[in-house]
């Protein structure tokens, strides 16, 4: 019976991947800003998933106080920033 060879680099997840496509500019700024955190060693879809994991009232509240309209930033309900297709 003859064995596999094992498999080289990282291992499969076991979930489906999904690409997504950026502008330039927002690809450098999301790894400066990674980096700047200290985050530089982890992957991409780490790093999203700490983003999309942080404390919610701590994003909502950040909204609350205006801080889109003084720093350069729409705030965003869930229904604004949809664009119609």
């Amino acid at each position: 019976m003859a064995t596999t060879r094992p498999s080289r680099g990282r291992p499969r997840r076991t979930e489906a991947v999904k690409r997504l496509k950026l502008r330039e500019s927002t690809f450098l700024l999301w790894n400066q800003r990674k980096e700047a955190l200290g985050l530089a060693g982890i992957t991409n879809s780490e790093y999203a998933e700490r983003l999309l994991h942080q404390n919610m009232d701590a994003i909502l509240g950040e909204t609350r106080r205006g801080r889109g309209e003084s720093g350069g930033h729409a705030s965003l309900t869930p229904t604004q920033g949809k664009r119609n297709r």
